[in-house]
């Protein structure tokens, strides 16, 4: 589980639409439909999560899973 503090309410109502979306094109779609300042804060939370991930993954298998989700 990541836990990312400090997210306002639109952030984590970003990041849900975000998990809840299946598959990469579908996401990349979603993601093209989006205002330039709405896409910089999901390219934000993004790279927020990558982070969170790798100061918790010591298996490199599963970084490269979570990884490719994006």
């Amino acid at each position: 589980m990541i836990t990312i503090d400090g997210l306002t309410k639109g952030q984590v109502k970003l990041l849900d639409t975000m998990w809840d979306i299946d598959g990469y094109q579908e996401y990349m779609e979603w993601k093209d439909q989006l205002s330039a300042s709405t896409r910089r804060e999901v390219e934000v939370l993004e790279q927020m999560i990558t982070l969170a991930e790798i100061d918790d993954v010591e298996d490199v298998e599963l970084a490269k899973k979570v990884l490719a989700k994006f």
